[in-house]
Formats: structure tokens, sequence, C-alpha cells
């Protein structure tokens, strides 16, 4: 059976009890004995794992590996000077 949370209006006790789905039971506050108790709405608790999930289904930390912490090959050409090609036009001017 799944648990909700709940707080009281009266006292603001908050509680968890474990109810069947759908279930239209009415609770009393355990610390002061109102019938003005409200559920709290709160993110289930869900993790997918394994195969067969996007790293975007949860909002776990993606891992970074060791790949993806390199620079690609596009970024080092970017970093090298191009001598070679300035050499050429000066050439040229002469």
């Amino acid at each position: 059976m799944p648990r909700y949370d709940f707080r009281c209006t009266a006292c603001a006790h908050s509680f968890e009890k474990e109810l069947p789905f759908g279930s239209k039971e009415t609770l009393q506050c355990p610390a002061c004995g109102s019938l003005k108790v409200e559920k709290i709405i709160s993110a289930p608790g869900i993790l997918f794992k394994g195969t067969g999930f996007y790293a975007t289904d949860s909002r776990a930390p993606v891992k970074e590996t060791k790949e993806s912490t390199k620079e690609s090959p596009a970024e080092k050409k970017e970093q090298k000077p191009e001598k070679v090609a300035e050499k050429k036009v000066n050439d040229k001017n002469k």
C-alpha cells in the first residue's frame, strides 16, 4: 500500500499514513484530534535505471565519463596556430 503525507490545518502537525489507492477515508490528526487534514502533494520517489532509458528520463545527475571530458578533435585544431597559412600569404605578397 502507498504511503501518503498529510498536514493538519488546525495545528500544522505533519504525519504519514498508509492508505489503499482511491481511499476516501476521513483522517484525524494524531496530535490534536482535528478532522481538518489535507494531503500534501509531493513528487514520487521513482528513479529510472538500466538500459532502455534516456539520461533525461529522470533528474538523477548524469555521470561524466573520461571520454566526455576529453577535448574533441575540432577543439584541438582551433587551439593550434596556423603558421603555415600565414607563411603562404606572405610569400604571395612578395
